[in-house]
């Protein structure tokens, strides 16, 4: 299963089905790009009921068949009309037997931040519960079409990074005699080493040690020990956060929009090593705050950092507790940022 967000023209996607609302630009587009042959099914089916969808052979190059799902006609449209639309159109394109499916952003001439709203909001619901993989489509030539649903997540992603940049510029006081930075930064390793040596030199005796070389405190006995203490590896956590959370796992791979057979080499494999983007839409399916993300990535060997955009916007959605893959997709997407590689991670 994927989740993907992608520029283009909906009658020119690859999927098994595309995917738009009746009365929309795309659907204009699409029955301009295929011809009399889907204008005529077009019309043998009719418009469906509101929120429901029907399916006619699509006729175009990439796609067996395109999908319309239906919003009321008259009078505002509410978010979960929309949505139930998009879900409509997802299930039937499962029901007769689809993997891929592009769904059209282009719901109608008004209402751009409401349909992104509704998409995404049945992006995340249908695909924690089915095994398609699942392309929004956002027309190349449209501006974003999320308006200022994301001007929050913008906002902070603006302080943090100048916070961050004003850290960086900040200059430094010096005194006479002040060490350069190389050579302070080379100093403070070296005390920080010596006091990590302290409680050997107390067992071994200071006098013994005192002008020994720090990196000669280790024996092979205290190595061993040293050994003994590993942790538990991202595999053997990541099974303890399950059992913690009392979840299956098909729940957990579906959320986080990985193949079961990777997840299932992921928990098989005490030593597996995931990609960090896997890791993270591991710890957003399983919900974890901001310490717990970090601990699971960790095992991995990666963390959030205040250094990467892409990062911080992760690290806001999990401080408002929202872990929806699409919602965050959507975020990046709109930041002009790399998404989570759900369906192709490692």
């Amino acid at each position: 299963m994927a989740f993907d967000i992608l520029r283009g023209k909906i009658a020119r996607a690859a999927a098994d089905a595309v995917a738009c609302l009746t009365g929309s630009l795309a659907e204009r587009e699409l029955l301009a790009a295929a011809g009399e042959e889907l204008l005529g099914e077009r019309e043998k089916q009719g418009t469906p009921a509101p929120g429901k969808a029907a399916a006619v052979k699509a006729g175009l190059p990439q796609a067996k068949y395109a999908v319309f799902s239906s919003l009321p006609e008259a009078g505002k449209v509410s978010e979960d009309e929309r949505r139930q639309a998009y879900i409509s159109a997802l299930e039937l394109a499962a029901d007769i037997g689809c993997k891929t499916v592009a769904l059209s952003l282009s719901g109608g001439e008004s209402g751009r931040e409401e349909d992104v709203t509704a998409a995404v909001s049945a992006c995340t619901v249908f695909l924690g519960e089915h095994d398609l993989s699942v392309s929004l489509i956002v027309d190349e030539d449209a501006p974003s079409p999320a308006g200022g649903r994301f001007d929050e997540v913008k906002k902070y992603l603006a302080d943090s990074l100048a916070g961050r940049d004003g850290e960086a510029r900040a200059p430094a006081r010096s005194s006479p005699g002040a060490k350069k930075p190389r050579e302070a930064g080379r100093a403070a390793f070296f005390v920080r080493r010596k006091r990590e040596a302290e409680p050997l030199r107390a067992e071994l005796g200071r006098e013994t040690l005192e002008n020994a070389p720090v990196f000669s405190m280790m024996t092979a006995d205290s190595l061993d020990d040293f050994l003994k203490q590993e942790e538990p590896g991202f595999s053997e956590y990541l099974l303890e956060l399950l059992k913690e959370k009392n979840v299956k796992d098909s729940e957990i791979y579906r959320r986080a929009q990985v193949s079961r057979q990777l997840f299932n080499r992921i928990i098989n494999n005490r030593d597996y090593r995931p990609a960090k983007s896997t890791a993270i839409q591991l710890a957003l399916a399983l919900e974890l705050d901001t310490a717990q993300t970090q601990k699971l990535l960790e095992k991995a060997g990666y963390s959030l950092t205040r250094s990467s955009r892409a990062d911080l916007v992760i690290q806001y959605y999990i401080s408002k507790g929202i872990f929806g893959i699409p919602e965050i997709n959507m975020a990046l997407f709109d930041c002009g940022l790399p998404l989570l590689s759900t369906g192709t991670g490692s």
